[in-house]
């Protein structure tokens, strides 16, 4: 048998499809970025109208301490609670939903839906970004160009992880959705759908127990 180095994909979408999805996915892409783009510009004239402008920064010592230790402890921080939390935990919940559509599979649908990132780990993030950007910020810089380029692109950075993670956590909505979705499940609230489909199993639960079941509040 001889040996594959390289297998070509055997099935291709036609090329005005390829075409079409390329020139949306780069339009998408225009808008995902004029987020991280507006904060990047508001976090590079901050600092040009306080820091920069009346010379408030750290001393060589604080400067060493900032980037030798700080930065590196919060940079390292950063990288892991996004990289296992605010970015695998969306991102397996996004395949678990398009799977979903692919199996017409409404159950795990439904149980994903509304499921969103705890605002603690937005608020641990969060805090991190802001610890981060501050500490660039108070560095000295010899040049208003060298330091406005090192601001923007840091917050740029920072602002995009967190479109890109509200993205996905929310791919039923927004630029990232899932396609395909079955239109008779648009509308459909998950809450009010797990109700009715626990019910049978909820009365069956306190019918066993001996316990009533308290009314379910009505919108």
């Amino acid at each position: 048998m001889a040996m594959v180095i390289f297998k070509k994909k055997k099935h291709f979408r036609p090329f005005r499809e390829r075409v079409r999805r390329g020139a949306e996915t780069a339009l998408k892409c225009l808008v995902l970025f004029s987020g991280p783009t507006f904060v990047g510009g508001l976090a590079g004239i901050a600092w040009y109208f306080a820091p920069f402008r009346h010379d408030l920064h750290v001393d060589d010592g604080t400067r060493d301490i900032i980037v030798h230790a700080v930065l590196p402890i919060l940079g390292m921080a950063y990288s892991i609670i996004v990289g296992v939390s605010a970015l695998a935990t969306p991102w397996t919940k996004y395949m678990e939903m398009r799977i979903a559509v692919k199996h017409y599979d409404v159950d795990v649908y439904m149980d994903n839906e509304d499921e969103e990132l705890s605002p603690l780990i937005h608020g641990i993030v969060g805090t991190l970004a802001v610890a981060m950007m501050l500490s660039f910020m108070v560095l000295p810089y010899e040049s208003a160009t060298g330091g406005f380029s090192i601001v923007f692109g840091v917050a740029f950075v920072l602002a995009l992880m967190y479109f890109v993670v509200r993205q996905i956590d929310n791919p039923s909505t927004g630029l990232w959705y899932i396609k395909g979705t079955p239109p008779e499940w648009e509308g459909v609230d998950p809450t009010k759908y797990r109700e009715e489909r626990c019910r049978a199993a909820r009365e069956a639960f306190i019918k066993k127990n001996g316990g009533t079941a308290k009314p379910e509040k009505t919108a």
